[in-house]
């Protein structure tokens, strides 16, 4: 299943539908025919995620992200991958690993006219942040707290749509961390993408991805070497005597040599 819904009435091949439907706005979700034309049909999803990412403005110069997600068991930390040595899962008491995310989301399937594949594709449902979250950002997705409203949502059969989207509300039961700016790449997919840092701290003001850049920059480019001006460049004379000083091995200038012979030249 790929992020990004592709509605099923969609025509042509799957990346040439032009919408933006990473996210869907809960306050327009009943209204835009791409999203509701599936919810009609039931089809909601919930979405897991280790947490997620958001970039707040800093005095309005600059960004600092944060890690946000569920508040985790006292013996699991942010990028503590220690627990998968241990056993997390048993009938009795369940799951007793890091508690991911749960967040509403809306799916639908598009089927490729050229050899009938089903294509999943999903939206992640998007409100007006909670008053804790308002401090990163004004938006925050539409987070599932429990299994009773993981439960909820995706009971088609019993909880109307109706029902179901006006059981989504800002929830107060995360936290959140800045991490390094390096999350902003990509391509960048160390470990410590999730670990705390100090936002004031100098050596967070390049991310690790850029240092790297720069790195390879200098490597990749060295600096040339201009021979006229090391010819060019004056030598220190020990004499004593500044007006006699020389400039290089050549006491004119080439213009000057070049008047002088055309001079001889003339008289011969």
């Amino acid at each position: 299943m790929s992020w990004g819904l592709i509605p099923f009435w969609h025509k042509g091949n799957a990346r040439d539908f032009g919408l933006a439907t990473h996210n869907a706005r809960l306050e327009t979700l009943l209204q835009k025919p791409v999203f509701k034309a599936p919810l009609a049909k039931g089809r909601r999803c919930v979405v897991l995620a280790d947490g997620y990412y958001e970039w707040k403005d800093v005095n309005g110069r600059s960004t600092q992200p944060y890690f946000i997600h569920f508040k985790q068991p006292d013996d699991i930390r942010a990028g503590d991958s220690s627990w998968k040595k241990r056993t997390v899962w048993n009938e009795i008491s369940g799951w007793s690993g890091p508690r991911p995310l749960t967040i509403a989301g809306v799916y639908d399937v598009w089927k490729n006219p050229n050899n009938g594949l089903e294509h999943y594709s999903y939206s992640v449902i998007t409100m007006n942040s909670s008053p804790t979250m308002a401090f990163v950002h004004d938006r925050m997705p539409a987070i599932l707290d429990g299994s009773e409203a993981v439960a909820n949502w995706l009971d088609v059969e019993n909880v109307t749509l109706e029902d179901a989207v006006k059981s989504l509300v800002p929830v107060t039961s995360l936290e959140f961390h800045p991490v390094t700016k390096s999350v902003g790449n990509s391509r960048y997919k160390e470990p410590d993408c999730v670990l705390p840092i100090d936002p004031v701290d100098k050596k967070e003001s390049e991310s690790k991805s850029s240092q790297f850049m720069t790195t390879w920059l200098k490597k990749a480019t060295p600096a040339k070497t201009n021979e006229s001006e090391k010819e060019a460049a004056p030598k220190e004379n020990n004499d004593g005597n500044d007006s006699d000083k020389k400039v290089g091995k050549r006491t004119k200038s080439p213009t000057q040599e070049r008047e002088e012979r055309n001079v001889k030249k003339g008289k011969e």
